[in-house]
């Protein structure tokens, strides 16, 4: 089960679109506005270091391997290897 922490961006959203949608004034509509921006923002930034992270845990992968076999000539095309074996296993 995911924590509290996973769906903030979800709710900063909801209330967003509420604030926007149900608010005459211009504070309400402004906030709103902040909101949905804010749950973007974070998705975005939520995205890029899971990417990141990833990309470094393939890269440590990639040299433990190459470690191993004693051939840190052959690391690239391990890379290469590994890279199409992990992308196999990856969701969207």
């Amino acid at each position: 089960m995911k924590s509290a922490y996973e769906y903030l961006p979800f709710i900063y959203a909801i209330f967003g679109v509420a604030a926007i949608w149900l608010s005459n004034e211009p504070v309400g509509r402004g906030s709103g506005i902040l909101l949905v921006t804010a749950s973007l923002a974070i998705f975005k930034m939520r995205l890029d270091y899971r990417k990141e992270r990833a990309e470094r845990a393939e890269e440590n992968l990639l040299k433990m391997r190459a470690v191993r076999k004693g051939r840190a000539e052959g690391a690239e095309e391990s890379l290469l290897r590994t890279r199409m074996e992990l992308k196999s296993y990856q969701v969207d």
